[in-house]
């Protein structure tokens, strides 16, 4: 019934479908993946540019999916971490968004190389089983970095 409603709609219903059934694939497969570590413990850490809900920010694609994707892990149990840039002087300040912890970090206009260290420390403090990056920047690298050095797991995604 919901796929006929949507298909029987004009083209960007079309569109709007196909973007919802990607980001429940997305959901799926992260879930599917994670299931078959055995951990006593489950927690992820989602390493983006901004979060969804803070103000100021222009809304992407990556954003939402991250953040839908947080949000069912954190209903099935799981220890759910953001960590983000703030354009509006949040740095060093950690939110709470529907049981899922946001940490943000200074947003440096040229280049998130100036915070390396303090990126890697919040990484640390955080301490995750699983480090998930969405996108194509220089954090991807730095996530990446982490995860091998310290023996966690990282997941990549990127739509192109």
């Amino acid at each position: 019934m919901f796929h006929r409603h949507f298909l029987e709609k004009d083209k960007g219903s079309l569109w709007c479908y196909a973007w919802v059934r990607s980001v429940l694939d997305k959901i799926y497969f992260v879930n599917s993946l994670l299931q078959k570590i055995n951990l006593s413990t489950n927690s992820i850490c989602f390493v983006n540019d901004f979060f969804l809900k803070d103000e100021n920010v222009v809304t992407t694609g990556p954003m939402v999916q991250i953040y839908l994707i947080g949000k069912e892990l954190e209903k099935r149990g799981w220890k759910v971490s953001h960590v983000v840039h703030s354009r509006n002087n949040k740095e060093g300040v950690i939110e709470e968004h529907e049981g899922m912890h946001v940490h943000y970090l200074p947003y440096h206009r040229y280049g998130e190389l100036i915070g390396f260290r303090t990126f890697l420390k919040k990484l640390d403090e955080i301490n995750a089983d699983f480090y998930y990056q969405r996108g194509r920047f220089p954090m991807t690298g730095m996530a990446a970095y982490f995860a091998k050095r310290n023996n966690k797991k990282f997941i990549w995604s990127s739509a192109g």
